[in-house]
């Protein structure tokens, strides 16, 4: 399915028990429900379209597309949810084409949903940039730039652990709360000695290695960027 325009329908694509196809270049828009809808569908190729005004953008249920195609190169923009894993592992996000996620009220909501991996993706202006809950874990983020949202990442219940969060670019996501970020779980917010950057910290590098020398704290629990890095990542 490539170069479509898709409009004012309930579900723009519907994959249901379906593996193995393209979905590309397509401008799917202003449909009630959902632009992509994918129920027990494995191993599709997703890339390059444009899904905006939307109640969901992209949905994926007991779905799993892989490492082997990477979801990338897709403008999600102006929908309720921009993407939204329910019950679905092993989907792979950005890589070598960045998606771009602005507008939505949820950027990425994930439930229920484990071993995913976002790495260059754009998620900027959203109401939160990601939102994970209900024992979502092993989820990873890495160089992704998370610009003013009202919180960059929200993992919103205490079941959600083992997350993995390092690398990115936490920029002014504080436009209607103090926090950047919010964790009510266990989670990593660095890898080795590798965090992230953020925007508001204050701290300060004494050896010169690039790694503040104090934590960033994330609330309202005691999860800490314990190695936040001092200047932005350049991963574009």
């Amino acid at each position: 399915l490539a170069q479509n325009e898709i409009y004012d329908n309930g579900d723009g694509i519907l994959m249901n028990l379906s593996d193995d196809n393209t979905i590309d270049s397509n401008d799917i828009h202003d449909n009630t429900e959902k632009a992509l809808c994918f129920i027990s569908s494995n191993g599709n190729r997703i890339d390059n379209n444009t899904v905006s005004f939307n109640y969901i953008g992209m949905y994926f249920y007991k779905s799993s597309q892989g490492d082997q195609y990477k979801i990338g190169g897709n403008r999600i923009w102006n929908n309720t949810y921009g993407v939204f894993l329910d019950a679905s592992d092993s989907n792979y996000f950005g890589y070598n084409l960045a998606n771009a996620m602005w507008n939505n009220t949820y950027g990425i909501y994930i439930i229920a949903s484990s071993s995913n991996h976002f790495s260059h993706n754009v998620i900027w202006n959203n109401g939160y940039g990601t939102y994970i809950t209900n024992s979502s874990a092993s989820n990873e983020f890495s160089e992704n730039n998370f610009t003013l949202n009202n919180y960059s990442i929200y993992i919103a219940t205490g079941d959600c652990s083992s997350n993995i969060i390092f690398s990115n670019n936490f920029i002014n996501n504080t436009l209607h709360n103090n926090s950047q970020a919010w964790d009510m779980g266990n989670n990593s917010w660095y890898v080795s000695t590798t965090g992230n950057y953020w925007s508001d910290y204050n701290g300060t590098d004494g050896d010169g290695n690039g790694r503040g020398d104090t934590p960033y704290t994330i609330p309202p629990s005691l999860n800490r960027d314990l190695y936040p890095l001092m200047e932005e990542v350049k991963w574009w």
